[in-house]
């Protein structure tokens, strides 16, 4: 099953980063309601969380070098910060039935940051482990 992974790998990612947009293309009418308090800013926060992740593990798989993954660390956090606020002002200036939101902006970022922090904790805790 890992190896299948690995084969497809960037594949799972851009899907995902497709599906992102798709997701930010949908007009709010057609998005079900429901009565959970914040629930579009969890689902934001579990997008990007998701989507940053794909990228560590894409990169974790490269087996880079110390000084190369910092880079690609900095990179995947301002590739995907990027996005998320790309597809804030897309929403803004082009779509009729969306809006751009600056706490979804926020939500996109904070599900980033975690992902990364998630990633370095899992990697301190496997170090520990063996």
């Amino acid at each position: 099953m890992k190896k299948k992974l690995r084969n497809y790998r960037r594949t799972i990612g851009l899907a995902w980063l497709i599906m992102v947009l798709s997701l930010a293309r949908t007009p709010s009418t057609h998005i079900p309601n429901f009565v959970i308090p914040h629930l579009d800013k969890i689902l934001h926060f579990g997008m990007y969380f998701l989507l940053t992740s794909l990228f560590l593990y894409e990169a974790k798989i490269q087996s880079i070098s110390k000084i190369d993954a910092k880079k690609m660390l900095l990179l995947i956090f301002l590739l995907t910060t990027f996005y998320g606020g790309l597809m804030e002002l897309l929403q803004a200036t082009l779509s009729s039935t969306r809006h751009g939101d600056w706490y979804d902006f926020l939500a996109n970022t904070a599900g980033v940051v975690a992902a990364i922090l998630f990633g370095k904790l899992l990697k301190t805790s496997l170090k520990v482990k063996n």
